[in-house]
């Protein structure tokens, strides 16, 4: 993944004065303010003179960040891996729910969405409709896990 320019804050005025300058300066000694665009060919190389002149004035004032690296934590135990299964199935029942039921779906989810709707028209407890039922579990859940 390449690396990013780094925005200045905008408190930080002197980089984008020192940018100017720079940019200013190279124009200046690569004589592109005095080449005359005429036609796409001129045009063309004018653009590319001035767009390599900000890339390198800008990576060299303002820096480029680093990009970002998820890591990954591998999970071994069968408990955790079946709580984090369902969490995800769960939360993916929720997505069809709150799309209409137009959202695609795995087949995992699809059985745990009708799991949970059998459940809730059995007995529903406390909760007031299946959104609610499944937040629930949701929630059940993802307190659980800490716990093993």
């Amino acid at each position: 993944m390449p690396s990013h320019i780094k925005i200045p804050l905008k408190l930080e005025k002197v980089k984008y004065e020192n940018f100017q300058d720079q940019v200013d300066a190279q124009i200046k000694a690569k004589y592109i303010s005095e080449c005359l665009v005429s036609d796409d060919d001129s045009f063309t190389r004018c653009y590319k003179d001035l767009s390599s002149i900000f890339k390198e004035v800008s990576k060299e004032v303002f820096g480029c960040t680093t990009p970002f690296v998820k890591q990954e934590d591998i999970v071994t135990n069968r408990q955790i891996k079946s709580i984090i299964r369902e969490l995800c199935a769960i939360s993916g029942g929720i997505h069809f729910k709150k799309s209409g039921h137009m959202a695609h779906i795995l087949l995992k989810v699809t059985h745990v969405y009708c799991c949970a709707v059998a459940s809730f028209e059995c007995d529903h407890g406390s909760f007031e409709t299946l959104l609610h039922f499944l937040a629930g579990k949701q929630q059940l859940l993802e307190w659980y896990l800490p716990l093993l």
